[in-house]
């Protein structure tokens, strides 16, 4: 299972998503304005969104205003399953 933070330099609150999650969960992380081509193939309009995949699949998606805590249940009960 792999985790993708889709952000950008100029939004704020993909900053403070980012610290929330940092030290909690392995993700790895998109900058859109540096890699516009892999936020379309994903189908990424806003930042920031939280992908989870497992393989190619995507699973899971969250977009714009969401808890991060819910975000990190959901992994985590994806994790044991």
């Amino acid at each position: 299972m792999k985790v993708i933070l889709f952000k950008s330099k100029r939004c704020s609150v993909c900053k403070v998503v980012e610290e929330k999650l940092k030290g909690r969960i392995s993700f790895e992380t998109v900058d859109v304005d540096e890699n516009p081509l892999e936020a379309g193939q994903r189908l990424v309009f806003s930042v920031p969104t939280i992908i989870v995949t497992e393989g190619e699949r995507e699973i899971m998606r969250w977009s714009g205003c969401f808890s991060v805590e819910a975000v990190l249940r959901k992994v985590e009960e994806e994790q044991w399953r």
